[in-house]
C-alpha cells in the first residue's frame, strides 16, 4: 500500500511502489511527493493449554534437571484424538510416568510407569535419563 509520506496527511494513493521521486504526482490532498510504503499481513495463532517445568539443584545450562514435569493438551498421533498428557521424569527417584487421556471419551490411551533408567523414548528412541 502506498500512502502520502506527509505525517499529517497519510492519504492512500493509487501509485505503484517504487515510483521514482521525479515521476510522482503530488498528493491530491497536500501536494507532497513523499511516500510511505507498507505491507499488511494477517496472522492467526492457536495454542493449547499446558504446563512444563524443570527442577535443578544448580544453575540452568550448567546442571541438568533432576525432574521434568509436563501437563499438556495435544493430539495423540496414533488416533488423532485431542488428549491430555501428564509426564514425570524423576532422576533422583529413577522413575518415569506418563499418562495420555482422550479428552472426548475420558479413556486412557497410553500409560507408562517404570524405572527411568529402563525407559526408552518413542520416536527418537533416546533414553531421557538426565544425569
Amino acid at each position: 500500500m502506498v500512502k502520502c509520506g506527509n505525517s499529517e496527511c497519510g492519504v492512500i494513493l493509487d501509485e505503484p511502489q517504487g515510483t521514482p521521486l521525479e515521476q510522482r504526482a503530488g498528493c491530491p490532498k497536500c501536494g507532497s511527493r513523499l511516500r510511505l510504503v507498507t505491507d499488511e499481513m494477517a496472522v492467526t495463532a492457536t495454542g493449547s493449554p499446558g504446563l512444563q517445568a524443570k527442577a535443578r539443584h544448580g544453575q540452568p545450562g550448567k546442571i541438568k534437571p533432576f525432574l521434568i514435569l509436563q501437563s499438556i493438551v495435544g493430539i495423540f498421533r496414533k488416533t488423532g484424538e485431542r488428549t491430555h498428557r501428564e509426564k514425570v521424569a524423576d532422576c533422583d527417584n529413577d522413575r518415569y510416568r506418563e499418562r495420555v487421556i482422550s479428552l472426548e471419551s475420558g479413556k486412557v490411551l497410553h500409560e507408562c510407569d517404570e524405572p527411568l533408567s529402563e525407559h526408552r523414548g518413542h520416536g527418537s528412541a533416546k533414553n531421557p535419563k538426565l544425569h
